[in-house]
């Protein structure tokens, strides 16, 4: 009990995310390629007359899960070869075929562009 009690005080001295968090349910189903968080932040910034710093929407991707998890094992992949040593980076992507190259470049200047847009 005395470590739950330490939790709640400290929780109440302090701000943090969940204190400005909310669920909403009942939303209408979206498609995936849809700018869904952008529809629903203006929307409610409209309704709230409050600015939002963002909205992330659970998305139900069960009947795609295979490939989902695909696209994030890929991504994660991705992400590696860009910390990884450039020699290290060719004995790992030797055997590499050149359209999985040009996707990777892709890739690798997609992440470098959102990360000058958003930092």
């Amino acid at each position: 009990i005395r470590q739950l009690r330490c939790f709640q005080c400290v929780d109440y001295e302090n701000k943090t995310m969940k204190d400005y968090a909310a669920l909403i349910e009942g939303l209408p189903e979206q498609r995936g390629d849809s700018r869904a968080e952008e529809d629903l932040t203006a929307a409610l910034e409209e309704a709230t007359s409050l600015r939002l710093e963002g909205v992330s929407i659970c998305w139900d991707f069960h009947e795609n899960e295979d490939i989902v998890q695909k696209a994030l094992e890929r991504e994660l992949r991705q992400q590696e070869d860009i910390w990884t040593p450039v020699e290290e980076h060719r004995e790992a992507t030797s055997g590499t075929s050149q359209t999985e190259l040009e996707d990777s470049r892709f890739r690798k200047w997609l992440v470098k562009a959102e990360i000058y847009a958003f930092h």
